[in-house]
């Protein structure tokens, strides 16, 4: 946790991805699937798109989701994505 900022919304959904399901004692579907891992990079990609919107619509709901995209990260193996997202109207 940081000092300050908690509250914003970038601070949570970044929070929010880097959490691995299984995390968080009393809400254990919180984060990202744990089995994408073990996956080819292919399917990873998609699953980790699936993953990160469902995670990011049922626990910040400040924003919507507007484009996930997930690159593989080639020299390390790495999964990283690019969330962009938009405030919700009215807020």
């Amino acid at each position: 946790m940081r000092k300050k900022g908690n509250s914003n919304v970038q601070v949570c959904m970044d929070n929010l991805l880097k959490t691995i399901q299984g995390e968080v004692p009393y809400a254990r579907e919180k984060g990202i699937k744990r089995n994408i891992v073990d996956l080819p990079s292919d399917t990873a990609k998609l699953q980790m798109v699936m993953s990160a919107n469902e995670c990011i619509a049922t626990y910040e709901p400040r924003v919507d989701v507007r484009e996930t995209r997930a690159e593989i990260v080639e020299m390390n193996g790495n999964l990283s994505y690019e969330i962009k997202t938009r405030p919700k109207i009215g807020r």
